[in-house]
């Protein structure tokens, strides 16, 4: 929504967005046009707010050509446009010919990608689904759907001839709409055996989707690290200690899992309330309990009052 922005900001918006498209040259071409003296988006730009960066902020510049104080800010204004575009451009074309090189180099020379990268938000969001899990819930109703991968490589601990796919844990509220994923995983399915079968779908733990888990896990991790905890492994071999964790809420199981999986030395302990939400992440996300990485259908807030309490006990 460009709702409070200049018309000419929201136009400039939008052609860099329109950049990735193959037509951006053209585009490109036309707001370099217009700020060299061509006439395309003047119109757009009413003066009083021509210089400022941001809505609805009174210009800062000041008014001196031969061709008038509106048309002087004005070009000014859409040459500080026609850089940022052609900056976009020439970005969004580097990145374009750095992945066109990279599908042409051998497979060894190729370097390890995020599986979870930004960009395939697109497979896991795609309309095309297929629902898994539909169960009702105390406040809603859970829902689970499978999407394709289009990266099929062979997963830590798989073989090659697993089929590997998206899973995507939904929430619908009794009452009102959201679009809220709560959990994306991607899984490997073991051919020739029904999905839903035990231990036939597997979460990958060391691929996180979406943004925020990536960031949780992060910050968790570093910030016991600086409180001394024995994240790293070199740290706690020497310290003799393992690493203990508690999740409050299981979701999908993408973040106990990736901790279990990528630190050998620590143990996880998960609580969450719907035995439903535990039941899908086992079914539909591929979450699997293992001796370190235990799931408790019980209440977060009081399981962990008691686990202070029985912690200070001698």
């Amino acid at each position: 929504s460009f709702k409070g922005w200049e018309p000419a900001r929201a136009m400039a918006f939008a052609d860099v967005q329109q950049a990735r498209r193959p037509r951006a040259p053209q585009i490109i071409a036309t707001v370099l046009g217009a700020s060299f003296g061509g006439s395309t988006s003047s119109a757009w730009l009413p003066l009083h707010n021509a210089g400022s960066l941001h809505p609805r902020q009174p210009c800062a510049r000041g008014a001196a050509s031969k061709v008038g104080p509106r048309r002087a800010v004005e070009v000014s204004v859409l040459k500080e446009v026609a850089e940022v575009a052609l900056a976009a451009a020439l970005a969004i074309g580097a990145a374009s010919a750095s992945r066109r090189a990279l599908r042409k180099s051998p497979p060894e020379a190729r370097p390890v990608l995020d599986p979870g990268r930004r960009e395939m938000s697109i497979e896991y969001y795609s309309p095309k689904r297929r629902i898994i899990i539909e169960v009702p819930i105390s406040n809603g109703t859970l829902q689970v759907t499978a999407h394709n991968a289009s990266e099929q490589d062979s997963a830590a601990g798989a073989s090659e001839y697993d089929l590997q796919e998206w899973r995507a844990l939904r929430f619908f509220p009794s009452t009102g709409t959201t679009n809220l994923v709560q959990s994306i995983t991607k899984v490997s399915i073991s051919p020739g055996v029904h999905e839903l079968a035990g231990g036939a779908t597997r979460l990958q733990g060391r691929v996180l989707p979406l943004a925020y888990t990536k960031s949780f896990a992060t910050v968790v991790l570093a910030t016991l690290s600086a409180l001394g905890a024995p994240v790293l492994p070199e740290v706690a071999s020497k310290k003799k200690e393992k690493l203990k964790l508690l999740c409050i809420g299981l979701g999908g199981g993408s973040v106990p899992t990736f901790c279990a999986e990528t630190l050998p030395h620590c143990e996880v302990d998960v609580v969450e309330l719907e035995a439903a939400v535990v039941d899908a992440a086992k079914e539909g996300m591929g979450f699997v309990p293992s001796d370190r990485l235990r799931v408790i259908v019980d209440d977060g807030a009081a399981f962990a009052l008691q686990a202070v309490k029985d912690a200070a006990e001698p």
